[in-house]
């Protein structure tokens, strides 16, 4: 957004957090919160949507034969990096105000 300084970025992603100076706001384009069950319990909550949105019918056949939101579910990993982020993000940039990327974070 207009005014805020870039975090953070990954190769998938070239804006993933972002701060407006002066102020207690900060964003990001990924849920650190989340681990590989609350990813589940999210994808069957929306399922029928994210099925109807990539065009499978409510099966989640594509045509082959597969189940392509059952292989989305399988395909889901824990990240151990995740649970660090959120304490990381907070002594870093909140209280030593390190507002400028060092590498890829």
């Amino acid at each position: 957004p207009e005014g805020a300084v870039h975090l953070a970025h990954s190769p998938l992603s070239e804006f993933q957090g972002f701060t407006f100076p002066g102020e207690p706001i900060y964003g990001t384009q990924f849920h650190a919160e989340m681990d590989k069950s609350d990813v589940h319990i999210r994808l069957e909550f929306y399922r029928d949507l994210y099925l109807r949105n990539a065009g499978i019918d409510e099966r989640g056949d594509v045509g082959s034969g597969k189940n392509e939101f059952d292989e989305i579910m399988e395909r889901t990993e824990d990240t151990p990096e995740a649970s660090k982020f959120i304490p990381s993000f907070i002594e870093e940039v909140v209280i030593r105000g390190n507002t400028h990327p060092k590498g890829d974070r």
